[in-house]
């Protein structure tokens, strides 16, 4: 005869699954914070003037160098993004990450052996490496973070990683200080090559971090009927709450023409990525060159500019609560594409280093609140896709760098600067569309009720777009950012 006990085993069983999913998301968030922080540590560390300037002295005190290390980069990711996508879709992503790690441990031997050797060949491989497999850890890890956040949490988890990448983009040169005070405030190789392997060697640990990741089993079929108390909203009325599948969300997203905002993001993106790849990178080179920075100043520039960027992104997600995402993301990118105009003819040290920032912070901001609206209009089982198409906007970035060497060395720095000023212009005009497409409700004092609710129930925890209604339901947008890139 059975025991009692066994017929309660389903349901416990049940419960232990749920026990357990719960852990594996807790976990994933955790390692994305802890990887986010630690590698934007480290690429800022190498990334703050140190690396450009090493590649700038070896090459021949040439621009094009640079671009075309940074090219090299890019190329392997552009041509590797749409297969990144289709194996992050279809395959394990957390084995995908396991495996990177040991992929990015040898390109990490190369690396450094390239750099004491100041043996520029070899460099160039390395990067082809880099290129190809950041497309795919970076891609693996944003979607099992997106499948590991329920809904509720999404835009402050989201939030938080954009800041937490960008503070940390702002201790790493700050910490470079410190390896400038001690090992010279002079641009000499042997100085760069030890702050160089140094800060190669705390990347060793953070590689083996990714094997800690774990698949989230992601449901997108389900479809729940609940009610909750709506205690402030009517006194004590019900509010009936339906729990909607992926495909239904995104269906009444992309009613109409709604199916072309992840497409015109995308190309706007890619459009500003390309302006953004022939300046960027040659920032630190600019203050170095033409204003003659020294290693420790310039790690005090990049610093504080992250710190801004991290401020800024706060700020523009704050901003979108009142005007909404599209329209705060066109007033931020347009007062930062003013900004750079003011840059190509700004001479004055002060007044130049405010508009540096100015224009650095907004621009920057509005990327996360991009690739939430993409993911709003995606389902759950196409972001890797998503993901991958996002790799080629950095591709596109990397890519004109190399364009950008041949205008600093052909002109000057100020004349790279207006040019990419220009093609903001072209990415700005390119959001007007999203005025129309995109549907928010941001003054709708039922909605943010509804959202309250939902968000106080932890049965409303999974990877859903919710809709409540008294007498009325109320659509609900999910909010997904990813690694930001600065631009």
């Amino acid at each position: 005869m059975p025991e009692i006990g066994d017929h309660y085993s389903p349901l416990a069983a049940s419960e232990v699954r749920e026990s357990e999913k719960k852990r594996i998301c807790e976990r994933n968030r955790q390692l994305m914070m802890v990887t986010t922080f630690m590698y934007a540590l480290i690429q800022s560390m190498e990334n703050s003037g140190i690396f450009d300037a090493y590649i700038y002295i070896v090459g021949g005190e040439k621009n094009t160098e640079v671009g075309f290390v940074a090219s090299i980069f890019g190329l392997s990711s552009l041509v590797l993004a749409m297969p990144a996508g289709w194996l992050i879709d279809n395959y394990s992503r957390a084995k995908l990450l396991s495996i990177g790690s040991v992929v990015l441990t040898a390109a990490l031997l190369l690396y450094l052996y390239g750099v004491v050797t100041d043996n520029l060949i070899l460099l160039y491989v390395v990067f082809f490496i880099y290129g190809a497999q950041w497309v795919i850890q970076s891609s693996a890890s944003y979607s099992l973070f997106a499948d590991s956040l329920p809904h509720g949490q999404r835009a402050d988890a989201m939030s938080t990683v954009s800041i937490l990448q960008n503070v940390a983009g702002g201790t790493g040169p700050f910490l470079g200080v410190v390896l400038v005070h001690i090992l010279g405030n002079e641009w000499q190789l042997p100085i760069l090559h030890r702050i160089i392997v140094i800060v190669g060697l705390v990347e060793f640990p953070t590689n083996w971090i990714n094997t800690l990741w774990r698949d989230v089993e992601h449901h997108e079929h389900a479809d729940t009927n609940m009610s909750i108390k709506a205690g402030d909203a009517g006194v004590g009325e019900t509010v009936e709450v339906k729990i909607l599948t992926d495909s239904e969300k995104v269906a009444r997203l992309r009613a109409g023409y709604g199916w072309l905002v992840p497409y015109v993001i995308s190309v706007n993106d890619i459009v500003t990525s390309v302006g953004a790849g022939m300046t960027i990178r040659y920032f630190p080179l600019f203050f170095m060159n033409d204003y003659g920075f020294s290693p420790m100043q310039l790690q005090i520039l990049i610093g504080s500019y992250s710190i801004v960027i991290g401020i800024s992104t706060y700020l523009c997600n704050r901003t979108s609560k009142i005007l909404g995402r599209v329209r705060a993301c066109f007033l931020f990118a347009g007062i930062g594409t003013t900004c750079l105009y003011c840059l190509s003819s700004l001479y004055n040290l002060p007044a130049l280093l405010v508009v540096y920032f100015v224009r650095g912070g907004l621009q920057n901001a509005v990327y996360p609140l991009d690739r939430s609206l993409i993911m709003d209009y995606v389902v759950s089982k196409q972001r890797g896709k998503w993901n991958a198409v996002e790799s080629i906007t950095a591709a596109s970035w990397a890519g004109s760098a190399a364009l950008g060497g041949w205008l600093c060395d052909g002109h000057d720095y100020r004349y790279a600067f207006s040019i990419t000023a220009h093609i903001y212009t072209i990415a700005l005009l390119m959001r007007i569309p999203l005025f129309f497409l995109v549907r928010e409700n941001t003054g709708d004092p039922e909605s943010a009720q509804s959202r309250r609710l939902l968000e106080d129930n932890k049965q409303s925890q999974s990877d859903r777009c919710y809709h409540m209604h008294c007498c009325e339901l109320c659509s609900l947008h999910i909010l997904l950012l990813s690694f930001p890139r600065a631009i």
